[in-house]
């Protein structure tokens, strides 16, 4: 299984050091013996920047992937699938930014298809109580079985 945090590059401008990193969430859907027709994989890639300005810890995301896969379509149906994007905390300014949001309903789910969010908001502090994150929910039918599967990814305090 591959590693669901990546650092992906590290600089250093002063005391300030910043690191971007890719974060997965995934969940699998798989089985076959009480319902064969629930079996899919949703997956949703966080990419975020990481900031230190004297002891705090800030975060901020700045792109968001969301992927389903199908690998048995047998009777499988998507009752609501949501795609939001989340930061709240504050910002190396000192203004707060307290939940703010970016849901997105994904209606038909087109498999194998990438949704994108691109947030625009500030690093937060996540020494204390700050987050910036996302979430994928999707709730499905199969046969006579129903039921939610969640994937996030984040960094801080949700």
């Amino acid at each position: 299984m591959t590693d669901p945090v990546q650092k992906l590059k590290q600089t250093k401008r002063g005391n300030e050091i910043t690191t971007d990193y890719v974060v997965l969430g995934s969940a699998v859907i798989d089985d076959p013996k009480s319902n064969p027709g629930v079996n899919f994989t949703q997956n949703i890639t966080g990419y975020f920047s990481t900031t230190t300005i004297g002891t705090d810890q800030y975060a901020k995301a700045t792109r968001y992937e969301a992927q389903y896969t199908l690998h048995d379509g047998n009777l499988l149906k998507f009752t609501d699938a949501v795609f939001n994007a989340r930061t709240e905390g504050r910002t190396p300014s000192g203004q707060n930014y307290f939940n703010q949001q970016n849901p997105t309903t994904i209606s038909p789910v087109n498999w194998g298809q990438t949704y994108v969010k691109i947030p625009s908001w500030d690093y937060v502090n996540i020494s204390g109580s700050g987050y910036c994150g996302g979430i994928l929910t999707t709730k499905y039918t199969a046969r006579s079985s129903s039921g939610t599967l969640v994937s996030t990814v984040g960094l801080g305090t949700p």
